[in-house]
């Protein structure tokens, strides 16, 4: 199972933030987290209109933050399993919930740090 996560209208580190979120409610989950490769909603990969897709670094074109980022994942998304841009559910049965912002596999370890 996949859960893609799409970036939305925000600075790049407000989406990095967010994308952390998805990415515990990945692992919560026992699923791989994805950068989509149609990311219409990423103003990062966005060209001099929304139909185009701007020129990345090393010449290549696409809609996902691999423009700027090494890939997330060897996987590609089936299409099928949970999509969000941002924190907006697009797919699946599950929202994200604040509560899910540090994955369960490292509670415990929070839990005896004092914190």
């Amino acid at each position: 199972t996949f859960v893609e996560h799409g970036m939305f209208r925000s600075g790049m580190g407000s989406n990095i933030h967010i994308s952390a979120a998805v990415m515990a409610f990945a692992l919560n989950e026992g699923a791989i987290y994805v950068w989509p490769e149609d990311d219409l909603e990423n103003p990062w990969t966005e060209g001099a209109t929304k139909a185009e897709v701007t020129e990345c670094p090393g010449g290549s074109r696409q809609r996902s933050y691999e423009c700027y980022f090494k890939p997330i994942s060897s996987c590609k998304s089936n299409g099928r399993g949970w999509r969000f841009t941002g924190v907006k559910k697009d797919r699946g049965k599950k929202n994200l919930r604040g509560t899910e912002v540090v994955p369960n596999m490292f509670k415990p370890l929070l839990s005896c740090s004092g914190r």
